[in-house]
């Protein structure tokens, strides 16, 4: 199919950020009022014609399967997953996995949102190329989807279309008629993946879905790994408040009381795009439980910094740290990329530099009516500090006679208040320092202001010309106000990050690095299940295009991998 190859997600542009802002705000809104989950059970006939409630793939004596989630962003990174995914076995120290009989997609399938548009250039279009559909091979392998908050933004639509209506991605074919489904597995092993909606809700019929499963055909002494689209063990860690988590823990309290002796394991996710792996200590009888995010299917890497080497909730969940991907102390050291904010965030800061041009314009307006002296003019023939003592002496509490500009100086100021992240870090305490950055940006607008000034009207002697003054003096403004309010929001976003440990998602969003990308590969045997972590330091970046604009193909150099950590090895009862 024909595609374009997408540039990752430019999250601080404002275009962007209000677009994706409005598809947030709507779909919050209407998404309990136009819950499609409920449709999908009235119209899923499956149990009817079957008899089954799930998607059988038990008659094996061992089974692989893959997991990826968060992946449709740029092409580079999602490609070189796809390509990957797509191999037909992968060598990994000494060791042979052969790709998986099926395919898992943990959530946020596209991004920014999920016009059909978007699925087609940043995920049907890749996994296409890197697997061509083959109608004539028996051993397409089978692919299974839930969606993230990214693909509920147009209340689900789009990703029915794609992923519940047995259509094909590539040479995966998909299999389910629900946004949630169940998979039992050899060994007495149950994959489920469920569906938490926009605000962590697991709907009614959701329930009596998974419930009627667990009366009707678990057993005693089965278990579970249950895939979920957001890391709710670290979300209530980080914050009390956070209610995912506990809703987390009703599904599977609901879910076991249907059949005793029945274990959840291994819970899987993605949301957070890096990979860490907690672990529960075993108590008396009952096994460890794994906690697996693994996120790294594309979309912008987020920091692993800022993970607690223990989980200690509210919830009772009492786990340790075993691996993360990037390492620690490699995730800080890219924080340092925020520095380039002004560069990386172009349309962000050309923003902040026509946002000061309109206030400069109303002050110049303002000044020459009030006191026949245009407002540049004066201040640049002020010396560094009766510029300061004008600063706060005159101009900024003249500004209460002004109420233009001072409502652009709020608007201003306030936003990037409201914009400090109170969930993470010292919360609510985080406050002061978005007072700290929006009182920066007020000092850069005025700092700016009397250097260009300065500049062209410091000498009032030399004559030039008045064109050349305005626009010199307007684009010299513009230049350097969005190059230091960029750096000013760049080094905010770095101290929040090493320091005030919060914004995970706008201090790592902002460099978008494609790099330390992660799938999960599972072996499932009578003995153990074995979960391979598969990391790739750096993505190709080289990939070029051969054949048809209708069937493209890609070849680039090879992306190397790695393991994570050593593989995560659970033993199978007898």
């Amino acid at each position: 199919m024909s595609f374009k190859q997408k540039k990752m997600v430019r999250w601080f542009s404002v275009t962007q950020l209000a677009a994706t802002g409005l598809k947030s705000v709507v779909s919050g809104l209407f998404g309990n009022f136009a819950d499609k989950r409920e449709m999908q059970a009235a119209l899923d006939m499956r149990t009817g014609k079957t008899g089954k409630n799930y998607h059988d793939k038990s008659n094996h004596d061992e089974i692989w399967f893959d997991y990826v989630s968060d992946l449709g962003d740029g092409f580079d990174s999602t490609y070189t997953l796809a390509h990957l995914l797509a191999k037909e076995s992968l060598e990994l120290e000494d060791e042979r996995l052969p790709r998986g009989e099926f395919l898992v997609m943990g959530g946020d399938q596209v991004y920014p949102t999920p016009e059909m548009e978007e699925y087609d250039n940043r995920l049907r279009g890749p996994y296409s190329a890197a697997f061509p559909k083959d109608e004539e091979s028996d051993n397409r392998p089978s692919l299974f989807a839930i969606p993230g908050n990214h693909d509920w933004y147009d209340g689900l639509s789009n990703f029915i279309k794609l992923f519940c209506q047995e259509r094909s991605l590539g040479n995966w074919k998909t299999a389910q008629k629900r946004s949630y489904w169940a998979i039992k597995l050899p060994h007495h092993v149950w994959l489920l993946g469920i569906d938490i909606q926009l605000s962590s809700d697991i709907d009614y019929p959701q329930l009596q879905y998974f419930g009627k499963l667990a009366k009707e055909d678990f057993q005693e002494g089965d278990r579970v790994v249950l895939c979920t689209a957001e890391p709710a063990w670290v979300y209530a860690s980080l914050n009390e408040k956070n209610e995912s988590f506990k809703r987390l823990a009703f599904f599977e309290k609901q879910l076991l009381e249907q059949c005793r002796g029945v274990e959840v394991q291994v819970f899987l996710t993605g949301d957070f795009h890096h990979f860490s792996h907690y672990e529960t200590a075993a108590g008396i009888g009952k096994d460890k439980t794994h906690f697996i995010t693994a996120g790294g299917g594309g979309a912008f890497l987020h920091p692993t910094h800022l993970l607690k080497e223990e989980l200690k909730t509210h919830h009772q969940v009492d786990a340790q740290l075993k691996s993360v991907f990037p390492e620690k102390r490699d995730s800080a050291r890219l924080a340092w990329h925020n520095l380039l904010f002004p560069y990386l965030n172009w349309r962000m800061s050309a923003f902040f530099g026509l946002y000061f041009l309109l206030i400069v314009w109303l002050l110049e307006t303002h000044y020459q009516n009030t006191m026949m002296l245009p407002f540049t003019y004066w201040i640049g023939q002020l010396s560094f500090a009766e510029f300061y003592s004008a600063l706060y002496g005159d101009i900024l509490p003249g500004l209460f006679r002004f109420p233009a500009a001072l409502i652009l100086h709020l608007v201003l100021f306030l936003g990037l208040v409201l914009f400090a992240d109170t969930e993470n870090g010292l919360k609510k305490w985080n406050y002061l320092a978005g007072i700290l950055h929006g009182a920066a940006h007020i000092e850069v607008l005025y700092l700016s202001t009397w250097l260009v000034a300065k500049l062209f009207f410091g000498n009032a002697e030399e004559s030039q010309s008045l064109c050349w003054m305005i626009f010199g003096f307007a684009l010299c403004l513009f230049l350097l106000g969005a190059l230091l309010s960029g750096l000013v929001f760049g080094i905010y976003l770095l101290i929040s990050s090493l320091i005030l440990k919060s914004h995970p998602d706008e201090s790592f969003s902002s460099f978008r690095y494609a790099g330390y990308k992660n799938f999960l590969r599972l072996h499932l045997t009578k003995e153990q299940l074995t979960i391979y972590p598969i990391g790739i330091r750096n993505v190709t970046s080289d990939w070029k295009k051969v054949g048809t604009d209708e069937n493209p193909q890609f070849k680039g150099t090879e992306p190397k991998i790695k393991l994570i950590g050593k593989p995560i090895k659970i033993e199978m009862k007898s």
